[in-house]
């Protein structure tokens, strides 16, 4: 459930409210007079379902951004949700706002790149997966990855290239934090058998080996991205996405960190990271068009059988 708030002209306030009144999924419309002499407060119980609608609706009345707000609000009861006729099962319009959100390069994923860094990349020098997977569990690239598929597949490409550069700058904030460490570690000549070590060692190659199972995970991952952002549930699949580019960037700044002394290890991890993270793009932006195809048609279908 939303809750509308809206600001008015007095003047403009009774056509907004019929406008708002005839919609399906608005409840307990309210009116109030503000305080300014001339304002009018309009308020509102909006079905999620119908956000959409009614954002297009007051943009059609010429209501300005600034003279509303949409809050999300928890239901206690009743525990029945109600469908609204004509709509999808979600509201798109939530979705958006949950991308544009999660489009910008804000401190604290700034920091919980880095901190994934570190973990993950004293797991790869020290071949400890358990740490490894604690650097996916923290890193937050879950988040611009879905902002991104949302941004091109509802053709706003500000938000998608928004998107992009957040986590090309998260991805390379991590890669040189564990750059940093790893040229540390070998300075301060804290690992064993350093003169002999090797990032590739002790079967973490695979890391950044392409092969099949790489690639299905990195598929799964897609769709599971998409999903979980929608019903709000990112952080319960955050390691699913994140063994597709926190391994691999982590692998990349411990070869060079410690200056990769063999073969080509650092180039092939690179080379993982970006072909995973083309396709979580691909994946997830396909899961967002099949799924908007198939809640276009059960919508369809449901008005024939209401009308038959």
């Amino acid at each position: 459930m939303l809750h509308l708030r809206l600001s008015a002209a007095k003047q403009q306030a009774p056509k907004i409210e019929r406008a708002l009144a005839e919609l399906p999924g608005i409840k307990r419309l309210s009116r109030a007079e503000g305080l300014g002499s001339d304002e009018t407060i309009l308020s509102a119980d909006v079905h999620r379902q119908a956000a959409d609608r009614v954002v297009d609706r007051l943009e059609e009345l010429g209501v300005s951004d600034e003279d509303f707000v949409l809050l999300r609000a928890d239901v206690v009861a009743p525990s029945v949700t109600h469908e609204v006729e004509g709509s999808d099962s979600f509201s798109w319009l939530e979705v958006l706002g949950e991308a544009r959100a999660n489009s910008r390069p804000f401190g604290r994923y700034m920091g919980r790149m880095a901190a994934a860094g570190v973990i993950a990349g004293v797991g790869v020098m020290t071949r400890n997966p358990i740490l490894i997977v604690g650097g996916m569990a923290l890193s937050p690239d879950l988040l611009p990855v879905s902002a991104a598929c949302v941004g091109i597949v509802l053709r706003r490409a500000g938000l998608a290239i928004r998107a992009l550069v957040t986590l090309a700058l998260g991805l390379a904030v991590m890669i040189l934090v564990v750059i940093a460490v790893t040229a540390l570690v070998m300075w301060a000549n804290w690992l064993p058998n350093e003169e002999n070590f090797w990032v590739g060692d002790g079967g973490m190659r695979t890391l950044v080996t392409l092969h099949f199972s790489m690639i299905a995970v990195a598929l799964a991952a897609g769709v599971v991205a998409m999903l979980s952002f929608e019903t709000h549930a990112a952080s319960a699949v955050g390691v699913a996405i994140s063994v597709t580019t926190v391994p691999a960037a982590a692998f990349f700044g411990v070869a060079v960190g410690a200056g990769e002394r063999r073969g080509s290890a650092a180039l092939e991890a690179l080379a993982t990271l970006g072909v995973n993270v083309a396709i979580l793009l691909a994946v997830g932006s396909l899961t967002l068009i099949v799924q908007r195809h198939l809640t276009a048609r059960f919508r369809d279908r449901r008005r024939e059988n209401r009308t038959a």
